[in-house]
């Protein structure tokens, strides 16, 4: 299985002066939204989203925890922002 993942963020820190990981730890770092799509055997789901006040997105973490490869344009970002 496949998760292609998309966050969008904000913060009071500069991605380009801190890197990723230190945008991803600063504490005023949110994320806005998350948008996923699962995709199995070459099919993919309809896109699904979770934004600030959603409750866990139960689907997304599910697939990560059981080994899903995450599909992103900005992989390491959105590793950092997963991470912390």
């Amino acid at each position: 299985m496949k998760v292609h993942l998309d966050f969008e963020t904000r913060s009071e820190m500069d991605v380009t002066k801190g890197g990723a990981f230190r945008y991803a730890m600063d504490p005023s770092t949110e994320i806005l939204i998350a948008c996923w799509c699962l995709e199995e055997s070459g099919k993919r789901s309809e896109i699904r989203s979770w934004v600030q006040g959603d409750s866990d997105p139960r689907e997304l973490i599910d697939a990560v925890a059981s080994g899903a490869t995450i599909v992103a344009h900005n992989a390491m970002f959105e590793y950092a922002i997963w991470n912390y």
